[in-house]
């Protein structure tokens, strides 16, 4: 009775400061607890990851990076999640997977620290908005306005002078070749921090998760991992809109020399990631809910090969132990033919990567939008389908019946069907292009360059770096108003120039910026496309992921993730160095200096090649992972039909043994 008496008055004795380290400890021990971390761990990993595609261009542009060369910052992730996808998924999953998240999450910080460095450590060295012999004595943004032909040498300087003396370290426009280290190193340590997420992220929701409970968790996981492009793409759309100087200048964002502050995002990224690793650090690594939740789990569903082998058992653990366990269990893996097929169809359809990575630059480029509204349209608008559709993929696989072979045969159907329409639709979004695509001046179609030198322009002495375009009324573009012949220019609200010997035209005058290619239909349209390309795309993603974890043994599900990682980072890998140089093959004009043989970034592209690499390519592998789709079904269909068949012969078995006992 006093025992009773002493446990009722307990919680009515506690302080506020003891509850709330009881509530504190009580949050600490449930794994949703964990859930919810690792949850915002995945989206703000996310967004780090895609607002590095959001930015891209600016980054070519502002460190004066090929697309050759920016290709690596985009494909090095891989090489993070390929070293440490086996020590993750094989050799870590015995040890601390809370731990491991925490010490993820801190890593994803520093990369997003290192990439904010490189702002601070290069803002006064990078040729950002400069143009060459660029002053005017009536502004006080001298940098902004281009020289003009013939104009008097106490304004613009000449080729020669602007190479010797303290010119000279300002004209050389190459590579940045140590930010690009910088954003090597900081990128492979991202993608090694992501391993965990999709290797023994995903098997922890699995084995800890009821079995209709697990793959809405995995949906909602793969929602909010794709839901990140849009808070990317808004915080790029918001910082790209700042000059980077966080300053007032003379240009708009529309401006081609236009910088924007694309460094605060990862000042963000590096707060979120800093803050959540802490609490991270100070969970258990077992929860008192979760054993609950793993023993219904287990109790409630068997695994697909296990039907085909009595031999093996689901208390066999061997992680982490010795490497002839490894070899087994890799062996087992390999010779898996749902799993293997449908690890190389999720391959080729990853070679979408750099496609999602280069979309915006393209969107910008095709369609002459600026930084900012390109990433919406590119980024933000379909990741929101496609974030949803996700939800929609895990929730549908839900209600299918089950099945000996736990709906792996369904799955594969459902995905063989959503996988053929997104290649319908990209098909057609491949035939979308402007109309009026207006060409720079000096473009030849035979050798498919630019030729600024013209004969109207050869006694300017313009400069080859001095690119500010400017759009004639004969409705053509031009380097700069120098490579136009233009000998004035007016400022009555906005930059005019006047008297272009270049300009077949009466009047012969030039206004600052492209010319306006009136596209917006066909803009509407490839959103429309681009939208609906994304949803059939993610709306397959949680079945293929269930098909990954039902085609494997229990204790395989872990290194099945990360094998499956290692294989899709090590055919990716060339095939985005071979995007990004395909990218390049399509530039008609070089960023070059007057000053040495360096070469920048890309200019100008031919828009019907640029159109056709970036959609063709995605085309033909997306056709090629629907065979390998369809012929994992046809496995998975096989194997179906030998597992209902052994449980008609089981019912025989059971009918017949009362008869005979009697």
């Amino acid at each position: 009775m006093d025992c009773n008496k002493n446990e009722d008055s307990t919680p009515q004795s506690l302080s506020v400061g003891e509850r709330i380290v009881q509530l504190f400890n009580g949050l600490r021990k449930n794994i949703w607890t964990f859930i919810v971390l690792y949850f915002i761990f995945s989206f703000s990993h996310g967004v780090q990851g895609t607002y590095t595609s959001t930015i891209l261009a600016t980054l070519e542009n502002n460190f004066n990076l090929p697309s050759s060369l920016s290709s690596i910052i985009i494909i090095v992730a891989t090489l993070g999640y390929m070293s440490s996808a086996i020590t993750v998924s094989f050799i870590l999953t015995s040890k601390h997977h809370v731990r491991l998240f925490a010490v993820c999450m801190l890593v994803t910080g520093f990369c997003g620290l290192l990439y904010m460095l490189t702002h601070f450590i290069f803002k006064d060295s990078s040729n950002i908005n400069e143009i060459a012999a660029t002053t005017d004595l009536e502004k006080p943004d001298r940098n902004y306005v281009s020289a003009v032909c013939n104009a008097s040498r106490n304004i613009n300087e000449s080729s020669e002078s602007l190479c010797t003396g303290s010119n000279n370290n300002k004209r050389d426009i190459g590579p940045n070749y140590v930010a690009l280290g910088m954003f090597v190193i900081s990128e492979v340590f991202h993608g090694a921090a992501g391993a965990c997420l999709w290797t023994v992220g995903l098997s922890f929701l699995d084995d800890n998760m009821p079995s209709n409970v697990a793959p809405k968790l995995i949906g909602i996981m793969y929602s909010v991992r794709f839901l990140s492009p849009v808070i990317s793409s808004a915080l790029g759309s918001v910082f790209l809109s700042l000059h980077t100087s966080l300053t007032k200048t003379s240009l708009t964002p529309s401006h081609p020399k236009w910088i924007g502050a694309w460094w605060l995002g990862f000042v963000i990224c590096f707060l979120i990631n800093t803050i959540i690793s802490l609490p991270t650090f100070f969970l258990p690594q077992t929860f008192e809910n979760s054993k609950k939740l793993e023993h219904h789990t287990k109790g409630s569903e068997q695994n697909l090969d296990d039907k085909f082998s009595s031999a093996k058992t689901a208390s066999k653990v061997y992680h982490g132990k010795n490497l002839e366990n490894f070899g087994l269990a890799l062996g087992r893996l390999l010779r898996n033919p749902i799993y293997m097929l449908t690890t190389l169809g999720i391959c080729f359809d990853c070679f979408i990567i750099p496609f999602y990575n280069y979309l915006p630059k393209y969107v910008e480029v095709h369609f002459k939008l600026t930084a900012w509204m390109a990433s919406i349209i590119a980024v933000m608008v379909p990741s929101i389908a496609g974030g949803i559709f996700s939800s929609v993929g895990g929730f549908v696989i839900g209600k299918f019946k089950p099945s000996p072979d736990f709906r792996v045969t369904k799955n594969m159907a459902f995905s063989c069907v959503i996988s053929f329409g997104s290649v319908l639709v990209l098909t057609a979004i491949l035939f979308l292009q402007c109309p009026n695509v207006n060409s720079p001046s000096g473009y030849s179609e035979m050798t498919k360059s630019v030729s600024l030198t013209q004969t109207c322009n050869m006694n300017c002495s313009c400069l080859s770096d001095s690119f500010d375009p400017v759009c004639g009324d004969d409705n053509m573009w031009y380097a700069s108003p120098c490579h136009a012949g233009c000998s004035s220019y007016a400022t009555n609200g906005s930059m005019m120039y006047s008297d272009c010997s270049c300009i077949n035209s009466v009047q012969q005058t030039a206004g600052r910026g492209y010319c306006d290619n009136s596209c917006f239909p066909i803009l509407i349209l490839y959103t429309i496309g681009w939208i609906c390309f994304c949803s059939f795309s993610n709306l397959i993603n949680v079945p293929l992921t269930n098909v990954t974890l039902k085609s494997v043994d229990e204790e395989d599900k872990s290194l099945a993730l990360g094998l499956q990682l290692i294989i899709i980072c090590v055919s990716v890998f060339p095939f985005t160095l071979i995007f990004g140089h395909m990218i390049d093959w399509t530039c008609i004009l070089w960023k070059t200096t007057s000053c040495s043989d360096a070469v920048g970034s890309c200019l100008a592209y031919d828009h019907s090649k640029f159109r056709f690499i970036m959609h063709g390519s995605v085309v033909c592998v997306r056709i090629i992972a629907c065979v390998f789709y369809i012929l994992s079904f046809i496995f998975a269909r096989r194997k179906l039909s030998r597992l209902q068949l052994e449980e008609l012969k089981n019912l025989d078995i059971m009918n017949i043994t009362p008869h005979t006992e009697k």
